[in-house]
């Protein structure tokens, strides 16, 4: 017989052969409902089975059961049977813990409930085979009456398909701004004998969804997210009739571009280098710059300063790693041009793209004539700010 590898499927039980439960209780004869109904089942192609959608009701309006008279009597179980199947036969063992089965209904005009728990010795099986699903399982009753499931499903209809097949510009796209992106999407869906076909589209991770739409195509803004933080998923989705199937891609906006640099800037506070305002010159003297990134704030990072007398090729001293400069206390006030410093420094982005290094050589001077509100105001002469070579 040729087991069958096949895409989801709707099922309804089938019209040429019978569907049934039988009650076997050792004290009375046994009883018989039978049955109709739907399901469908997720088989991949690999050693997995999976139950859903199950619905199965009595086939006759009153049927006979434990002495009762039971009316609109149907199963219920739990939304998802898992099952292993073995790739060469085809057949399906049933996980028992999610074998949750219970038969509802009136029983002599009232509403019942009758909880069934799996036989562990008789666990419940399924066979697919070409069209056909075959369903069969034993459970346990109030105790000691034995309840078997024989349902023997057909083909009702495939389930839809879904795939994307256009994702622009790409699924690592570039950011344009510190939003993300915009990315164009577009999909095929199927309902193949389905009563209709709902497209739908989602770019989400394990937290926030970002986008929605539907349609074939659409136009989606996907985040910019940190480097450590999970890609976001991109799932597309085919709908019809109770049945679904989806499509998915990993995205993640990426920023590979490095910040630019357009000048340096040196921002000296109002008392710094002044022997009475800050005698013991603790002011900074910090390198900013005009810098520009599409996606982000870039920082200044400052790799070297060195601190030249005027006049000399030797550098007289030299710090790393800090933004700051501090004024020389054998120089201060008029004396503060004394000294040019060469600074090195880059920008850096939230995605630690850096800029080249760019090199700066400046003095800074008194201002004259005084700025009002500003106790010992400067003015900066630039030898020279360009790329480092």
């Amino acid at each position: 017989m040729a087991v069958e590898t096949c895409a989801d499927t709707e099922f309804r039980t089938s019209p040429v052969a019978r569907s049934y439960m039988r009650l076997m209780n050792p004290a009375s004869h046994d009883e018989t409902i039978d049955i109709e109904g739907t399901g469908s089942a997720d088989i991949p192609p690999f050693s997995s089975f999976i139950l859903t959608n199950l619905t199965l009701r009595q086939a006759a309006p009153t049927t006979r059961i434990m002495g009762n008279d039971l009316t609109q009597g149907h199963l219920q179980s739990a939304d998802l049977w898992v099952g292993s199947r073995r790739l060469d036969t085809g057949d399906v063992t049933f996980d028992a813990a999610t074998l949750d089965v219970s038969i509802s209904g009136l029983v002599n005009g009232r509403s019942e409930r009758l909880a069934l728990a799996p036989d562990p010795s008789a666990p419940a099986t399924a066979r697919r085979t070409s069209g056909h699903l075959l369903i069969e399982g034993t459970w346990i009753v109030m105790g000691r009456t034995r309840a078997f499931l024989h349902v023997e499903f057909d083909d009702a209809r495939p389930r839809p398909t879904a795939a994307i097949v256009r994702v622009a510009p790409g699924d690592a796209p570039e950011c344009t701004s510190p939003s993300g992106t915009t990315l164009d999407v577009e999909g095929v869906g199927t309902a193949p004998g389905g009563p209709g076909l709902e497209l739908v589209w989602d770019l989400s991770n394990t937290v926030t969804v970002f986008a929605g739409a539907r349609g074939t195509t659409a136009t989606l803004r996907a985040p910019l997210l940190m480097p450590s933080d999970a890609p976001v998923t991109l799932r597309f989705q085919a709908l019809s009739g109770g049945l679904s199937a989806f499509d998915s891609r990993t995205v993640r906006v990426v920023d590979t571009v490095p910040p630019t640099i357009a000048d340096t800037t040196v921002d000296v506070g109002c008392v710094w280098g002044s022997s009475t305002a800050d005698p013991q010159q603790t002011t900074c003297a910090r390198i900013g710059g005009t810098v520009a990134d599409a996606c982000s704030t870039p920082s200044v990072v400052v790799v070297r300063i060195r601190q030249f007398t005027v006049g000399s090729a030797i550098p007289a001293s030299e710090t790393q790693g800090v933004n700051c400069i501090t004024a020389d206390p054998a120089n201060l006030d008029e004396r503060i041009a004394n000294h040019e410093y060469e600074v090195t420094w880059h920008a850096l982005d939230g995605w630690g793209n850096a800029s080249p290094d760019q090199v700066a050589r400046f003095r800074i001077f008194d201002s004259i004539p005084p700025v009002p509100g500003c106790v010992f105001p400067h003015r900066i002469t630039m030898i020279y700010d360009h790329p480092a070579p």
